[in-house]
C-alpha cells in the first residue's frame, strides 16, 4: 500500500480493479487526479477517469519492481 498519496502523483494499479482496460499486464502506471480519505481516482485511457479506488491497492511508482 502506498502512502501519504497525492494528486498528480504516478502509480501502478492492478487491472483486475479497474473496469474496461484489457492489456497483457497485472498492473497499469497511471496519475492521480482525485483523493478522498482512503480512495483515490485516476486517468484510465481515452481521457476517462476511474471509479474509487482503494489506497491499500496502489503501488507507488517509486518502490514499484517491475
Amino acid at each position: 500500500m502506498a502512502k501519504n498519496l497525492q494528486i498528480g502523483q504516478s502509480v501502478y494499479i492492478p487491472l483486475m480493479k479497474v473496469n474496461n482496460i484489457e492489456r497483457p499486464v497485472a498492473l497499469y502506471k497511471t496519475t492521480i487526479i482525485e483523493k478522498q480519505n482512503r480512495s483515490v481516482k485516476v486517468n484510465l485511457p481515452s481521457a476517462q477517469v476511474s471509479e474509487w479506488i482503494s489506497s491499500a491497492v496502489v503501488i507507488d511508482e517509486d518502490v514499484a519492481i517491475l
